[in-house]
């Protein structure tokens, strides 16, 4: 049967399951590339079972599994003429085929007809069949072609007023939307055409908007639209005092940017094409990206009620599924225990199903992990790495195994896996992350440099200064690192700066002082992390364990233990009561039983103690 022979509207599965039933003899034509092929291994199995099937090697691919059992015939060396072994033997398996009983009984008082095959016979019909076969091997089994990415066009911010500065602002808010979106990989279309009609042409959607002051405030409004179909699918404002025009700048982009990145896989041809759900997705990845999804109770429900519906009304869209999935198993530590449950089975009950549709749905496998109790870690490393290995390039699988990695103490494999987390930004921005563990793993001066180079040219600078005082406090450059921590206007900078000094002079004043401050700081249980580490650095050890009794293994929202991992907290760890700490962690277990050690331990002569 040809391709062109299906008739129009004809349902391909039920037009070939017919035909493969009517066949006397079906070869299968085994390759790297059929035997991946799902749809060729279906219609294989079909003719095994009604006895019809021949199998054939293209190339030195085993067959999959029940089909290797079976004689096959080795093509690779074949010239294709008639006199040749390899076609001899081809005629002889398919004249045993052909000769066969076939399975379905014929109707009552059919005769059976025996048939009497020649060569001439077979090379006319079955080497044609044979070649057929290869075609739909190769047509089942070819890499579908992908489609075209949606291309975003910035096609400019207009000023409101004659202000000059404003319509400077106006220019450069533009040009930092539009490095934002190349930062976070999303194609886009030059803005270097003039504005009007013509704006934006070649491009799916477009990304316009306007700036003014008003009384002592900068506004802006962007929007983004479908240049298609004319319609706004989601605006974004922002205010901030007039004077803060940099705050402006950075934020804009970097919401625009998220938003967008977070959106995409819903944009184009595979994604929604309902303008209405895809409005909503975007207001989903609005919320995550710009809203405080993790301390307000009403936006963490308003995303996952809008996911659900999305999930409802496109129950073939995938990531709608698998952020549900991860979302919900990423929120829910923070809810009522009654709320956190059902958000959890929801979360697990959507992360099978995204599966189901797509094995490769890295994000379902995340949420997976995310479902299991913290100190499961070898459970969870599993997980990860099969998320890593659906799909090597997807950030987040990356980024959350190199949190556990660095959660376990092995800092240098982590730095491996923030890294590769960080190059492609979609919906966290995963640099200033893989920073700090390069600076953790020993690669402090070598990480410094691109760090002030991302400050000054990317936009959301301030993303990267806590990296960068991390990395500076690590280098011992620490008049540079209280330099930038004062520009930081946390509420614990004060210790912060206190702990920099401290550690600079080694003066006793300075000392005392920041002991002063961990103190009052030690009731705050969200900031045992900080006050663990404040303690260790002082060498107040006795104070540094005490804390850490108070302090166990949480879900990615509540506890995360990497820091006790950290050059801060090395005194701990030449400590004989860190190893019985770990013991209540369930990490000594965990790397005994391994073998995965971590850095601290595989880094001592004689090995793990």
């Amino acid at each position: 049967m040809r391709i062109e022979n299906i008739p129009a509207g004809a349902a391909w599965e039920a037009t070939i399951e017919r035909e493969l039933t009517a066949a006397d003899a079906v070869i299968v034509c085994w390759s790297a590339a059929s035997t991946q092929s799902e749809n060729v291994r279906s219609e294989a199995r079909l003719a095994r079972e009604r006895g019809r099937l021949v199998q054939v090697y293209l190339d030195d691919s085993a067959a999959p599994l029940f089909f290797g059992e079976r004689q096959g015939i080795d093509l690779r060396g074949w010239s294709g003429g008639a006199n040749d072994p390899t076609s001899r033997r081809l005629s002889e398996a398919l004249r045993e085929v052909l000769g066969g009983e076939r399975i379905a009984a014929p109707p009552a008082g059919t005769a059976k007809v025996e048939r009497r095959w020649s060569w001439r016979m077979l090379a006319a019909v079955g080497l044609p069949v044979l070649l057929l076969a290869a075609v739909g091997a190769w047509w089942w089994s070819r890499p579908a072609a992908a489609p075209t990415p949606a291309r975003v066009a910035v096609t400019g911010v207009t000023s409101l007023d004659r202000a000059p500065t404003t319509a400077a602002l106006a220019t450069g808010l533009a040009d930092e939307i539009s490095s934002g979106l190349t930062s976070a990989h999303i194609p886009t279309v030059s803005q270097d055409q003039p504005a009007g009609p013509s704006a934006g042409a070649g491009a799916d959607y477009t990304i316009g908007g306007t700036v003014a002051q008003q009384g002592g405030q900068l506004h802006a409004r962007i929007h983004l639209d479908d240049s298609r179909q004319r319609l706004s699918l989601w605006t974004y404002e922002l205010a901030v005092p007039a004077s803060d025009s940099v705050r402006l700048n950075d934020q804009v982009a970097e919401a625009i940017a998220g938003v967008v990145s977070c959106a995409y896989r819903g944009l184009g041809p595979s994604g929604l094409t309902d303008s209405n759900l895809l409005s909503r997705y975007l207001r989903v990845c609005d919320l995550f990206v710009n809203h405080n999804d993790a301390g307000d109770t009403r936006s963490t429900f308003e995303l996952l009620g809008d996911l659900r519906r999305i999930t409802q009304a496109a129950p073939d869209f995938v990531p709608a599924r698998t952020d549900f999935a991860k979302f919900g198993a990423y929120l829910a530590p923070l809810l009522a225990p009654e709320q956190a449950a059902a958000v959890r089975a929801e979360a697990a009950a959507q992360a099978t199903r995204a599966l189901e549709l797509d094995p490769k749905a890295a994000d379902a496998w995340l949420a997976r992990e995310m479902l299991l109790k913290p100190t499961q870690w070898a459970e969870r490393e599993r997980l990860l790495r099969r998320a890593v290995a659906v799909n090597p390039d997807w950030p987040h699988s990356n980024g959350f195994l190199a949190q556990l990695l660095t959660e376990t103490g092995r800092m240098s494999e982590a730095a491996v896996y923030a890294q590769r987390a960080s190059a492609a930004d979609l919906q966290i921005d995963w640099r200033p992350y893989a920073s700090m563990v390069a600076c953790e793993a020993g690669q402090a001066d070598s990480t410094i440099a691109d760090l002030r180079e991302q400050m000054a040219s990317a936009s959301g600078g301030g993303r990267f200064r806590f990296a960068l005082i991390q990395c500076l406090i690590d280098a011992g450059r620490y008049a540079e690192a209280m330099q930038v921590q004062a520009s930081i206007g946390a509420r614990s900078s004060d210790l912060r700066l206190a702990l920099i000094k401290a550690a600079a002079t080694k003066a006793p004043a300075d000392l005392a002082a920041a002991k002063r401050l961990t103190d009052a700081m030690r009731p705050n249980k969200a900031a045992l992390p900080l006050v663990i580490q404040a303690y260790a650095q002082l060498g107040d050890l006795d104070a540094a364990f005490a804390a850490a009794q108070d302090y166990s293994p949480g879900y990615p929202m509540t506890g995360i233990v990497a820091f006790l991992f950290y050059q801060a907290t090395a005194p701990m760890r030449a400590d004989p009561r860190f190893k019985p700490l770990m013991e209540r962690y369930g990490l000594w277990q965990f790397w005994q039983s391994t073998g995965r050690w971590p850095d601290y331990l595989r880094d001592r002569k004689g090995g793990p103690a």
